[in-house]
């Protein structure tokens, strides 16, 4: 199990390599530096785009999820307790810290390679890192919650992963083409990755901060209601 959790770690973060590189080396000429920063951190075609956590992530971090250790096997005595669900949730939870610190690991390194360490201290790059750090734990662990409430309804990972992108894809495009003042979980990421980067205002950040915990909480209580109605169909089925 282990091994197989190393070989997944392995190939996202090749995987966000080789994206990273596609996607920014045609930034590395642009002048002046901020308006390269900014190409690099918040360009629609940067991998730290919304687009690019909708479209390109959103799958491969759900099959990270997936494969994050779970020991499923030792807690079946302990489902009706809700310990499984819990277990569940403290790997998922472990699969977002990890996939949310190999993106910004890999930002950090490509904004390093194609804009210098001086530069970094001119824009507050550790802070930017700290706050979007923040931002992505919340938003991936909301979606690593709806994933496990929807596999818990429909038995089947690969239903559950489509269920998820879909919604979320349904949901970003629906933002970008018919209402964009509508609210969206996904409109809250566009904006904290803009913020951090170009504006800094962090009354605005700690709102989304705020709204991205109320998702959280909402979705773990959904996840929970879920798990603890299938196991009582379970149990009154026998």
């Amino acid at each position: 199990m282990k091994s197989k959790w190393l070989l997944s770690t392995l190939c996202l973060f090749l995987f966000m390599v080789v994206l990273w590189y596609k996607q920014t080396s045609d930034f590395v000429h642009l002048q002046p530096l901020y308006n390269r920063f900014l190409s690099i951190n918040s360009n629609m075609y940067s991998p730290n785009s919304i687009e690019a956590h909708v479209l390109f992530f959103t799958y491969p971090f759900l099959m990270f999820v997936k494969k994050a250790p779970s020991h499923a096997a030792a807690t079946v005595r302990y489902v009706m307790r809700g310990a499984k669900y819990r277990k569940d949730v403290l790997h998922a939870f472990y699969a977002v810290l990890i996939f949310v610190t190999i993106h910004l690991f890999i930002l950090s390194g490509y904004n390093f390679f194609y804009l210098g360490s001086v530069f970094f201290n001119d824009v507050s790059f550790v802070q930017i890192l700290l706050c979007e750090f923040l931002g992505l734990v919340f938003y991936y662990f909301s979606l690593a919650l709806l994933y496990i409430a929807i596999k818990t309804i429909l038995n089947s990972d690969i239903l559950s992963y489509s269920f998820v992108f879909f919604i979320v894809t349904l949901t970003f495009f629906f933002n970008k083409l018919v209402n964009q003042e509508l609210y969206t979980p996904i409109r809250d990421l566009a904006n904290i990755v803009l913020l951090v980067v170009a504006s800094g205002d962090m009354n605005s950040i700690v709102t989304i901060y705020l709204r991205q915990i109320t998702i959280v909480v909402v979705l773990l209580v959904f996840g929970w209601n879920m798990f603890q109605r299938k196991d009582y169909l379970k149990n009154d089925s026998l």
